[in-house]
């Protein structure tokens, strides 16, 4: 019974706390809540508010690790995060990390609208499958789909 009041996941936790892979990832996460505080600290709640991500990262150009990234939710958002944070890297060095360059960027938005182009079929229906299409349309209760499943019935392919 005693072994039951053991948590489940006790395994688990040793061999995460183990693992160098899961020591880089709480790093990486830390380090990130760590640099989040920090801009919490020089910038009003209303722009923090704006933040999707802060992470640090590479320069294409310099000291390995001395970027600061900071994704903004629009574009415009991360224009005024650029002009907030223009001393936000000295501020930085004087806390001790080796920070140089700081980068803004905004949110990329997916696009999401359906395709404009019809989607054909791609193999040709047979003649049993418009009829039965046909029947199916009869039978629905509900006029747009009985609309859609006629104009399906009535593809020649």
């Amino acid at each position: 019974m005693g072994a039951m009041r053991d948590t489940p996941f006790k395994g688990l936790t040793d061999a995460l706390s183990s693992s160098a892979d899961w020591a880089a990832v709480h790093s990486a996460w830390r380090e990130a809540e760590d640099l989040m505080a920090s801009l919490r600290q020089v910038l009003p709640a209303t722009l923090s508010k704006l933040i999707v991500q802060v992470r640090r990262g590479d320069p294409v150009k310099g000291l390995r690790g001395s970027q600061v990234t900071v994704v903004a939710q629009h574009a415009a958002a991360a224009a005024k995060l650029r002009l907030a944070l223009a001393d936000w890297p000295q501020s930085l060095r004087s806390q001790g990390w080796g920070i140089q360059h700081i980068k803004v960027t905004a949110l990329r938005e997916q696009e999401l609208s359906p395709s404009r182009q019809p989607i054909s079929p791609r193999t040709p229906m047979s003649r049993q499958v418009r009829e039965d299409f046909g029947r199916l349309a009869q039978q629905m209760p509900h006029e747009g789909l009985q609309r859609a499943l006629k104009r399906i019935a009535g593809r020649r392919a």
